[in-house]
């Protein structure tokens, strides 16, 4: 399975350059149109939140940051879950 990358349609990310390269490393570009209000997911306050309690983090695998009580979002933002 190739790598897939969802991103909006900023100039950064529509450049030819950025195009090339993405094609060349074999990563699948998920597109979307500009203004999409229905698809806002509910936490996404949540990088707002969870991003000081990372500060100075550093983790080395995926794996390590699941198993760490810093990177368990589930313990930083228990209420994002009721939504």
């Amino acid at each position: 399975m190739d790598d897939c990358l969802h991103q909006d349609n900023a100039s950064a990310h529509t450049a030819l350059s950025v195009k090339q390269f993405l094609t060349s490393q074999n990563i699948t570009v998920m597109g979307r149109p500009p203004y999409l209000p229905d698809l806002a997911p509910c936490n996404f306050i949540l990088f707002r939140t969870v991003k000081p309690c990372l500060k100075g983090t550093d983790f080395t695998s995926v794996e390590e940051n699941e198993k760490s009580p810093e990177g368990s979002s589930q313990n930083l933002v228990p209420e994002m879950w009721e939504c």
